[in-house]
């Protein structure tokens, strides 16, 4: 954070949750907008967006299948 604070002008540490905030629902749209464009069904996209960070989501074949992931 520190090495960063001069380059990205943060004033005090609500600037940095305020940029944090928003790099991060734009890192989050772009993820969602590239599954979207590549026919992933909404409702799975958001569910792999929800995954927890240490842990996986490992859906089944059947929800691969709706979700447009699979297509055989």
């Amino acid at each position: 954070m520190k090495d960063n604070k001069i380059d990205e002008e943060w004033a005090d540490p609500f600037e940095f949750s305020s940029w944090i905030y928003e790099d991060t629902q734009s890192g989050v749209f772009e993820e969602f907008e590239y599954l979207l464009e590549r026919g992933v069904q909404a409702s799975f996209a958001i569910k792999t967006l929800k995954a927890d960070a240490d842990g996986m989501w490992e859906p089944r074949r059947s929800v691969l299948r709706s979700g447009g992931i699979l297509t055989q």
